[in-house]
């Protein structure tokens, strides 16, 4: 505002105060996201002792949200339209909750194979997160390699842009899961549904350009015979992964 006094009237009314710069974006974040611990736990998550319903009316539910990417109120309306099951939204959201409690850990903590590699576009922030991660008690160490533009104008932008086409076919999938969300009211939402999520993608979701397999494989997964199946096998995974961390039997959570 003392800036804005001292611009002369003329250049106001033209609509150049760009050019004395009085227009300043500035964001503060509040969340250390280098050391958000990746196993919270949601709140208002039940447990898995059933009253009314059973395990695999469970794992109708995430086959319907999480594969199909229904909404919670379409969810329960299939249900009941098709099985005639009768179970309200706010049971399937928890439905949901409880099993990202259970198979965040197994996703989080599967042996994947490690990429040193790490393809993006000129996005300055890439970089900075990079040596956020380099600076950590235990540091993550990778390269970058920027593809700029969207013609191969150069060696790197042509060997690595099928790299980055990936990484934004897997964006455009995550947003077509997303907008039946209509959004998130806080972390705990955006925690639950982003890890069902990623163990679909890479558990259960077929991928075309790995010839309609599962981007990894697990034994025990492959030989369930329907979805549902398939997803209370990644249930019991989950609970044998929170066991084997838990510290009663001697492991660091």
């Amino acid at each position: 505002m003392k800036n804005l006094k001292k611009v002369h009237p003329q250049t106001i009314e033209s609509g150049e105060k760009y050019k004395h710069k009085l227009h300043y974006l500035y964001r503060k974040f509040t969340v250390d996201f280098f050391t958000m611990p990746l196993d919270s736990l949601p709140k208002y998550a039940s447990s898995l002792k059933f009253r009314k319903q059973n395990a695999y009316v469970m794992s109708l539910c995430l086959t319907l949200h999480v594969n199909l990417g229904l909404s919670l109120r379409k969810t329960a309306q299939a249900l009941e339209d098709l099985y005639g099951i009768n179970i309200s939204h706010t049971m399937v959201a928890n439905y949901c909750k409880t099993a990202a409690v259970l198979i965040k850990p197994f996703v989080e903590h599967y042996q994947y194979e490690k990429a040193s590699t790490f393809i993006a576009d000129g996005y300055s922030a890439y970089p900075l997160a990079a040596q956020q991660f380099a600076l950590m008690d235990e540091p993550l160490v990778f390269d970058i390699t920027q593809v700029i533009g969207l013609a191969n104008d150069d060696a790197i932008s042509k060997e690595f842009r099928p790299h980055k086409q990936v990484v934004e076919r897997l964006n455009r999938t995550f947003k077509e899961s997303y907008r039946c969300t209509c959004g998130y009211d806080n972390f705990d939402g955006a925690n639950y549904s982003v890890a069902l999520w990623v163990a679909y993608y890479n558990f259960l979701r077929r991928h075309s350009s790995f010839g309609y397999k599962p981007l990894n494989a697990h034994e025990m997964i492959d030989n369930a015979q329907n979805m549902p199946g398939k997803w209370q096998i990644l249930l019991y995974l989950g609970q044998q992964t929170v066991l084997e961390l838990s510290p009663v039997f001697g492991m660091p959570m």
